[in-house]
C-alpha cells in the first residue's frame, strides 16, 4: 500500500513518469551499502533491532501524513521518506529472514517461508485495493493513516515476539567487521547454489521489479483508469502470489528448489514483458496474476535456498550480500527513469524485462553447478 500511495502522490505531484520511476531509485540506493548491514544486524538480538527499526519506519510515514494534513506535501518529502524507508528496509529484510531457521528450525525452513508469502500475497491482494479506494476517496490524506495504522499492528506483533537470538559471532572493531565482509563474499562465491540465486536476484531487481513503481503510468496513461482501478490492477498481483505459492508447495514434491527459482523468475519476466504491450485492462490484470505466480517461486525459493545451504554463521553475512544483490534495482530503477523520459514507460519495461528473461536462461545454462546440492 505504502509503494502505491507514494508512486500516485509522485505521479500527482510532478506529472512527470520519470520522476516516479525516481523514487523506486532513491529507495534502492541503500542497498549498495548490503554487503555491510551484518556489521550491525549481527550485533544485536534480532527481534529488538526489528522493533527500533519498525519505530523508524512508523516515524517517516507519520511525517508524511502530518505533512498531508497540513496541506504542505511536496516531492522531495517523498523522495526523502523513500529514501530513508530503503535505509531501514535494508537493515530489516536480512534480519527478518536469518531470524527464521532461529523460530522454526532448518526442517520447517521453506514451510514458514510459504506461510510468510501466504501473509505477504494476501498483503499484495488487499493493500493496494484498499490504498487505491482510499486514494480515490479521500485523497493522501486517507490512505497514508491506514498506513500508518498497519505499520503500528506490525510494531505491536514484534513487541510480543519472545526470542533472545542473535548471531553466534559478532564483529569487534572494524578491522574484524571487514574481515567478517571479506569472508561472507569468499563464501558466496565458492557455492554455486547461492551464487546463481545472487545473480539471479540482481536480474530480476535490476530489469524486471522496477516495473512495479511504474504501475501508476501503466492506469493512469495506458489503461486510463482511475486510483480505484489502480487498486484492482496492483491487486491483482496478490492473488497470483497466492495462486503461486500452491504450485510451489506442489512442485518441490516433483522438482528441485533451483528449478522452482529458476521457473518463478522467468514466469515473472515474461509476463511483466506482455504487460508492457497490453492496452486492455482485462488482460493487464490477467499478466499481473501470472506475474505474481511466478514471484511466489522467486521469493520462497531465493531465501530458502540461501538459508538452508548457509551455516549458523555464515547466515548473516550471506543474507546481506543477498541485499547487495537487491541492489540491482538501484541501477534497474535508474536505468528505468532514463529510459522512460526517452522512450515512455511501455517500451521501457519491455526492453528491460526482455533483457532479464535473455540473462536468466543465460545463468541457467551457463551454471550447471546451480542445480546440484553443494557444500554448506
Amino acid at each position: 500500500m505504502e509503494l502505491l500511495v507514494l508512486g500516485w502522490l509522485a505521479l500527482e505531484l510532478t506529472n512527470t513518469p520519470w520522476k516516479v520511476a525516481l523514487i523506486g531509485f532513491v529507495r534502492a540506493m541503500p542497498l549498495l551499502l548490503g554487503a555491510f548491514t551484518s556489521v550491525i544486524t549481527d550485533r544485536f538480538p534480532r527481534r529488538n533491532l526489528l522493533v527500533v527499526l519498525q519505530l523508524l519506519i512508523i516515524g517517516s510515514i507519520g511525517s508524511l501524513m502530518v505533512l498531508a494534513w497540513l496541506g504542505t506535501l511536496q516531492f522531495w518529502h517523498i523522495v526523502a521518506v523513500s529514501f530513508l524507508n530503503g535505509t531501514i528496509f535494508t537493515l530489516d529484510w536480512p534480519t527478518r529472514r536469518a531470524l527464521f531457521p532461529d523460530l522454526v528450525g532448518r526442517e520447517h525452513l521453506i514451510d514458514a517461508l510459504l506461510l510468510e508469502n501466504i501473509n505477504l500475497g494476501a498483503a499484495w491482494f488487499v493493500g493496494p485495493l484498499v490504498g487505491g479506494a482510499l486514494l480515490h476517496r479521500f485523497g493522501a490524506s486517507g490512505a497514508l493513516p491506514i498506513v500508518l495504522a498497519i505499520y503500528c499492528g506490525s510494531l505491536v506483533m514484534l513487541t510480543r515476539l519472545r526470542t533472545t537470538a542473535t548471531a553466534p559471532s559478532r564483529a569487534i572493531g572494524w578491522t574484524d567487521a571487514a574481515r567478517r565482509i571479506r569472508e561472507g563474499l569468499h563464501y558466496v562465491r565458492r557455492i554455486p547454489r547461492i551464487r546463481g540465486v545472487l545473480l539471479l536476484t540482481a536480474i530480476m531487481n535490476g530489469w524486471v521489479f522496477p516495473f512495479q513503481t511504474l504501475v501508476p503510468v501503466f492506469a493512469r496513461d495506458v489503461l486510463g483508469t482511475s486510483p480505484l482501478g489502480l487498486g484492482v490492477l496492483a491487486g491483482s498481483f496478490g492473488i497470483g502470489v497466492l495462486v503461486g505459492l500452491g504450485f510451489v508447495h506442489w512442485g518441490r514434491k516433483h522438482v528441485s528448489d533451483p528449478v522452482l527459482y529458476v521457473a518463478g523468475c522467468l514466469l515473472c519476466a515474461v509476463a511483466v514483458l506482455c504487460f508492457s504491450f497490453s492496452s486492455l485492462f482485462s488482460l493487464s490484470l490477467v499478466l499481473m496474476v501470472v506475474a505474481g505466480i511466478g514471484q511466489a517461486g522467486f521469493s520462497t525459493m531465493q531465501s530458502g535456498i540461501v538459508l538452508t545451504d548457509s551455516s549458523d554463521d555464515m547466515r548473516g553475512r550471506v543474507m546481506a550480500v543477498v541485499i547487495l544483490a537487491i541492489g540491482g534495482g538501484l541501477l534497474g530503477n535508474l536505468q528505468c527513469a532514463a529510459m522512460v523520459a526517452a522512450l515512455g514507460a511501455p517500451l521501457t519495461v519491455a526492453i528491460m524485462s526482455l533483457s532479464a528473461v535473455i540473462s536468466t536462461v543465460a545463468v541457467a545454462v551457463l551454471s550447471p553447478g546451480f542445480f546440484r546440492k553443494g557444500e554448506r
